[in-house]
C-alpha cells in the first residue's frame, strides 16, 4: 500500500501545473493585445484617411532626400499657382523699372553736383575772364582752369548707365583713327568740298543734347524746393502715342534743360559776331566735353597715358 502524498509533494505538483499553464496564458494574452492594437490602427486609418498613414510614413522616412524632394514639389506648386505675365504687362513692368532706375541715377547726380558746387562756380566765373582782356596770362589761366576743372568733374560725375570702358588696344588704335579722320577732312577741303557747316550743325545738335543731360542735376540744385521727380508737363495723346509714353506727360526738368540747350544752339547760329557770343560757344563745348568724359571710362592709368601720348603725337605731327 502506497503512502499518501505529503503536503510538500502536492505543492511541487501544483507549482508544476501552474508553471505549465502560465506561458500559454501569457502567449494568448500577447496575441490578444496584438489583435486589439491592429484593430485600433485600422480604425485610426479609416477615420483619418491617408493623412495618418502619410504622417507615419513621413516620420519613418524623415531624412535629407525626403525633405529635398518635398521642397521641390512645394516650389513647383507655387510656380504653377503664379499667373502668367502677358507681353504688354511685361513691357509696362520693364518701363517702370527703367524709370525708377533713371530717377535713382538723377538723385545720385544731384548729390554729386552739390558736393562739387564750388568747382562748377569756378568754371562759371572763368567764362567771364575774357572780358578782362586778351593778355596771354589770362588766356592761359582760362584754358588750364577750364580743362583741369572739367577733367576733375568728368572723373567724379555720377552716370545713370555704366560707361563704355576703353581697352588698351582701343587706346593704341585711337591715334591711327584720328589721323585718318583728319586726313579725310583735309582731302575733302583740298577738293573744294566744305563740310564745316555740316560739322557745325552736328556739333550744335549734340551740344544741345549734352546741355540737356548735364543740366538736369544742375537745375535740381538751383531749385531744390521743386520736386522734379514728380513734376511733369502734360502733352497731347498723339505725342504720347508717338513717344510710347505710359501717360501723356513729360518730365519738367528734362524739358527745361532741353529747351535751354536748343536756345544756346539758336544763339550760336544767329548772325552775331563770335566775340559777342563766346560764352555760349564755350558753354556748348564744355557741355560736350563733360558728357563725353561721363560716357567713356579709361579703366586704368595706362590707357589714359596711351591716349595722351597719341594726342600729343597728333598735335606735333
Amino acid at each position: 500500500m502506497s503512502n499518501p502524498p505529503s503536503i510538500l509533494h502536492c505543492s511541487n505538483d501544483l507549482l508544476s501545473v501552474v508553471a505549465f499553464i502560465t506561458p500559454s496564458t501569457s502567449t494568448c494574452t500577447s496575441r490578444k493585445r496584438y489583435t486589439i492594437n491592429s484593430d485600433i490602427n485600422k480604425k485610426i486609418i479609416q477615420i483619418h484617411g491617408t493623412s495618418a498613414n502619410e504622417e507615419t510614413i513621413e516620420d519613418d522616412t524623415n531624412n535629407f532626400f525626403t525633405s529635398l524632394f518635398k521642397g521641390f514639389n512645394n516650389d513647383k506648386q507655387i510656380i504653377q499657382q503664379q499667373p502668367l505675365e502677358t507681353e504688354e504687362e511685361k513691357k509696362k513692368r520693364l518701363r517702370l523699372e527703367r524709370l525708377e532706375e533713371i530717377e535713382a541715377g538723377e538723385v545720385r547726380r544731384q548729390l554729386r553736383v552739390s558736393e562739387d558746387k564750388y568747382v562748377y562756380l569756378f568754371i562759371l566765373a572763368l567764362q567771364f575772364l575774357p572780358l578782362l582782356g586778351n593778355e596771354r596770362y589770362l588766356s592761359i589761366l582760362y584754358f588750364f582752369g577750364v580743362a583741369v576743372s572739367t577733367v576733375y568733374l568728368g572723373g567724379r560725375q555720377e552716370v545713370i548707365d555704366k560707361p563704355e570702358q576703353v581697352s588698351r588696344d582701343n587706346a593704341l588704335y585711337a591715334p591711327v583713327g584720328a589721323s585718318l579722320a583728319i586726313g579725310g577732312l583735309y582731302m575733302l577741303l583740298k577738293n573744294g568740298i566744305d563740310i564745316t557747316s555740316f560739322y557745325a550743325v552736328i556739333v550744335t545738335l549734340f551740344g544741345a543734347l549734352s546741355i540737356s543731360d548735364i543740366g538736369v542735376p544742375i537745375l535740381r540744385n538751383i531749385f531744390p524746393n521743386i520736386d522734379f521727380s514728380t513734376a511733369e508737363i502734360p502733352v497731347s495723346e498723339a505725342v504720347a502715342e508717338k513717344l510710347d509714353l505710359d501717360k501723356p506727360a513729360l518730365p519738367l526738368d528734362g524739358l527745361l534743360t532741353l529747351g535751354f540747350g536748343i536756345l544756346c544752339s539758336i544763339v550760336y547760329w544767329l548772325p552775331i559776331a563770335m566775340e559777342n557770343k563766346f560764352i555760349v560757344s564755350n558753354f556748348i563745348a564744355w557741355a560736350i566735353g563733360l558728357t563725353s568724359l561721363g560716357a567713356i571710362s579709361l579703366g586704368s592709368y595706362q590707357t589714359g597715358a596711351i591716349l595722351l601720348a597719341g594726342l600729343v603725337s597728333i598735335v606735333y605731327t
